[in-house]
């Protein structure tokens, strides 16, 4: 797949906003990058951007977290998370939390981590972080 520009939902927006505040706050520096042009700088090409529209990227601490759209195709979004795994980068998925047991069993398998997030009353909240 190439590296067509991939509209981002306003609230996948949100969420890497409230996501790079949290490290912010830990004194990380974040960067948000589109998923199309992070697994194009990886030479990853193979894994598409449909499902997953932005990451986070500490680069300090070698940590990726992969934004996923709501009703995402699981098995392509374990398609990547596996090659930045692979690539040796700590990988935590940012799910919506209704979400959450399907992207466990999307991701059986994989070193990643899965973190659900919702909003409430216009702030994003986040739920504890999980093992796949």
């Amino acid at each position: 797949m190439s590296n067509v520009d991939v509209a981002v939902p306003t609230q996948i927006a949100s969420v890497a906003r409230e996501a790079c505040s949290r490290w912010r706050a830990v004194g990380e520096e974040t960067e948000v990058i589109k998923w199309a042009d992070l697994v194009g700088e990886l030479g990853l090409t193979a894994c598409g951007a449909r499902n997953i529209p932005e990451a986070i990227l500490v680069r300090r601490t070698n940590s990726v977290e992969c934004l996923v759209e709501d009703h995402a195709d699981w098995r392509e979004v374990c398609v990547g998370v596996s090659a930045l795994v692979e690539r040796g980068w700590d990988v935590t998925v940012l799910a919506p939390i209704e979400a959450l047991g399907v992207a466990h069993v999307g991701l059986r398998g994989t070193a990643a981590r899965i973190q659900g997030w919702w909003s409430r009353e216009k702030l994003v909240r986040f739920s504890p972080v999980e093992l796949a």
